[in-house]
């Protein structure tokens, strides 16, 4: 949620600039398949623009070109090439961007918090991902680092598929803590701004195994705030976070055997790849 409000709110400024400026702007953003990574797809078209408007290139990623239909995807294409420059960009008056402020820093403040302690646990499934490509390092003053709470953390795709592979989408983190923290009105204003949160938490919620989340937090507290992320999260907008569909329900199966083999790198890494054809998506 964090990340989401603050394209927007960046999003805003740049058209706030380009106003005052008479400079034209024409954003660009990056965008992966799944919720946590942008939630660009070829059956999502209506939602992302409804979101982002004012956006006017995305650059496609791998899952979107090659995971569905080509009919699909063209289609898709077209859509984007007809209805992002038409899209009215988005504006946010002051007092509703300082609410999104807040609300964006207490919900990556809560994600840090709790991202720390999780990703030990994760850490045997971060090394089993298939690597699909060698990058150059960054180095000198585009160099960085990617490391939370003493723990290193791998590259986004990685990152994301693996807490996918253990039925923990990462959206969940911190996101019911957050907007259990909100009052009435601070929350319609959210969902004003945000109109497809809900819709976003359900589509990573078809990818949750809540056996799994169980027996991790067993061992390991901080996976109990997820828990309660999870359940605030369905409470606060009505939504339930389930498997609806067979292939839903095998990447869940596929999840607990996944948690279970998380020192056995090959078999592993096999269930890591048959879980991301399930999801259209590696991360």
């Amino acid at each position: 949620m964090a990340a989401r409000i603050g394209n927007k709110l960046g999003l805003a400024e740049l058209y706030t600039f380009a106003a005052k400026s008479d400079i034209p702007v024409f954003p660009i953003t990056g965008s992966g398949s799944l919720p946590f990574r942008g939630g660009l797809t070829p059956t999502s078209i209506d939602r992302f623009i409804a979101e982002l408007p004012g956006v006017r290139t995305v650059t496609l990623q791998s899952s979107f070109r090659y995971d569905h239909p080509q009919s699909a995807v063209k289609r898709a294409i077209s859509q984007l090439e007809r209805e992002l420059p038409k899209a009215q960009p988005l504006t946010i008056a002051t007092k509703d961007a300082k609410l999104l402020t807040r609300i964006a820093h207490d919900a990556a403040k809560l994600y840090k918090s709790t991202i720390g302690e999780l990703v030990r646990d994760v850490q045997p499934v971060f090394a089993a991902f298939p690597r699909r490509r060698d990058r150059h390092q960054h180095i000198g003053l585009v160099s960085y680092t990617r490391s939370l709470e003493g723990q290193s953390l791998p590259r986004a795709i990685t990152f994301t598929g693996s807490f996918y592979s253990v039925g923990v989408p990462p959206e969940f983190i911190g996101l019911g803590r957050a907007l259990k923290s909100l009052t009435k009105p601070e929350l319609d204003t959210l969902l004003s701004l945000y109109p497809h949160l809900a819709h976003d938490v359900i589509d990573a919620g078809r990818y949750l195994n809540r056996h799994n989340l169980a027996m991790l937090a067993i061992n390991n507290p901080a996976w109990k705030q997820v828990v309660e992320d999870v359940e605030e999260t369905e409470r606060i907008l009505g939504v339930r976070c389930e498997p609806v569909a067979e292939k839903h329900e095998s990447h869940r199966k596929l999840s607990s055997a996944a948690l279970n083999l998380r020192d056995e790198s090959e078999t592993l890494r096999d269930l890591i790849e048959t879980m991301g054809v399930l999801r259209s998506s590696l991360g």
